[in-house]
């Protein structure tokens, strides 16, 4: 999520949203923006690239390191809405060990897309980001797969 500026009002928008639309849009509806999930998932830190599950009691969001003098870590987190609130997030099962972001889930909730500058087999030290799969199991997500070619070049597809 981003916050922005637009005129007198701060808003918070999905990174999907271009900063005309959102200002357009909130200046259209006369409603007042708030931050999403605020202290939970939208803090002090740099979190973006929510995506919510079919039934919207799940979302996945990429939660970047603070960082001054390495490069930053981003990892994709989960949360769940249990009773009207959002749990605390943790790092999703699939994700923490590589620079992952940019998720989206199908529209049945059963797959999810990120990408990702993890390690192939042809690639044990990669430099650019590939998108990568992951699927519902009965006991959570599978291990993610590389989507390979024609999906993923030796370009960043991220």
């Amino acid at each position: 999520m981003l916050p922005l500026r637009c005129g007198h009002l701060a808003l918070t928008v999905f990174a999907a949203l271009g900063s005309a639309a959102a200002c357009h849009a909130a200046r259209a509806s006369g409603l007042q923006p708030e931050l999403f999930a605020a202290g939970t998932i939208s803090t002090r830190d740099d979190e973006f690239s929510i995506a919510f599950a079919p039934d919207g009691k799940t979302a996945w969001f990429t939660k970047r390191s603070p960082t001054t003098n390495t490069p930053p870590r981003s990892i994709i987190c989960v949360t769940h809405l249990v009773d009207g609130h959002w749990a605390e997030p943790e790092v999703a099962p699939f994700s923490g060990m590589s620079n992952d972001f940019s998720v989206a889930v199908s529209a049945d909730g059963n797959r999810i897309v990120f990408a990702s500058d993890r390690p192939t087999e042809t690639s044990p030290s990669p430099s650019t980001f590939d998108l990568w799969q992951t699927d519902r199991t009965g006991s959570g997500w599978s291990e993610p797969r590389n989507l390979g070619a024609p999906v993923n070049t030796a370009a960043n597809e991220a």
